[in-house]
């Protein structure tokens, strides 16, 4: 019988071992596409960053992937917290291509506001209605920012880019989010303002990604300063140039910039913001 326990404690042992070895082998030869998808896990996650205080803001971002790409509400917490030393609350609802009318419809954004109390609230339109008409971004942003407000919460709106070959339409894009943002009651957040000036005097600075529609790093990097600037109305001068996801017992960077282009991002972003 002692013999018979002994060979099997032996087997189990020996079972878990090769299950760790091969799962450590796994893990090494797949790690840049586990490294993808806890990314991708992380970017559309509804929890972000939890508050250090019970005085730091808390804040909402409801948009797509021109908010969850290199996931700029992360990087907004980030950057409050190196600045402010006050790690804020930040929650996220982003799901792909979706519009304000496909967040109201799905309900999610009606339960959080009941849940949690929220300061900011932060709408980003789907791109396509963003350019070609408004009268659905005003019906749905009107519904959500109206209960915004009812829940003590201020509301922005996050103004899109133009395509890298589409840059006329930045004017029609402009122009319909004053618009919005006039109906719905929200303060506009000048983000496609702040890519047109720096394509402008900065062409070397890539705010593109690949496909010449999504932000680059240095894009979400733009966009996260603009939206810090417009939330805390003081500068992000000095923002960190590398900020890091924290996803369960995952850490990697997410967007690392050279500091004399962060420095340039940070200044525009400050230039575009009191330009109001």
């Amino acid at each position: 019988m002692k013999k018979a326990a002994r060979l099997l404690a032996f087997f189990f042992v020996s079972l878990l071992a090769l299950s760790a070895v091969a799962t450590a082998i796994f893990v090494v030869q797949n790690r840049t596409q586990l490294e993808r998808l806890l990314l991708m896990m992380a970017s559309t996650a509804e929890n972000v960053s939890e508050a250090s205080s019970a005085k730091a803001p808390r804040i909402l971002f409801v948009g797509n992937s021109f908010t969850f790409c290199n996931m700029t509400p992360n990087t907004v917490s980030k950057i409050a917290a190196s600045l402010t030393k006050e790690r804020p609350l930040v929650m996220q609802l982003v799901f792909p291509s979706y519009s304000l009318e496909d967040h109201y419809k799905k309900g999610r954004y009606q339960s959080l506001l009941r849940e949690q109390k929220f300061d900011y609230v932060v709408f980003q339109e789907q791109s396509h209605r963003s350019l070609t008409g408004t009268a659905s971004t005003i019906e749905y942003g009107q519904k959500m920012a109206e209960l915004a407000r009812q829940a003590g919460a201020k509301v922005f709106l996050f103004e899109i880019w133009a395509d890298r070959n589409q840059g006329d339409d930045q004017r029609r894009i402009d122009s319909n989010a004053l618009l919005v943002a006039d109906k719905i009651g929200a303060q506009l957040v000048r983000i496609g303002d702040a890519f047109f000036y720096t394509r402008s005097r900065f062409p070397d600075i890539e705010l593109y990604a690949a496909d010449g529609h999504h932000p680059s790093q240095y894009g979400s990097y733009l966009a996260s300063c603009v939206l810090f600037q417009s939330l805390y109305k003081r500068a992000s001068i000095g923002a960190p140039v590398k900020v890091d996801c924290d996803f369960a017992f995952f850490n990697s960077p997410v967007i690392v910039v050279a500091p004399e282009i962060a420095k340039k991002l940070q200044t525009i972003a400050g230039f575009i913001s009191q330009s109001q």
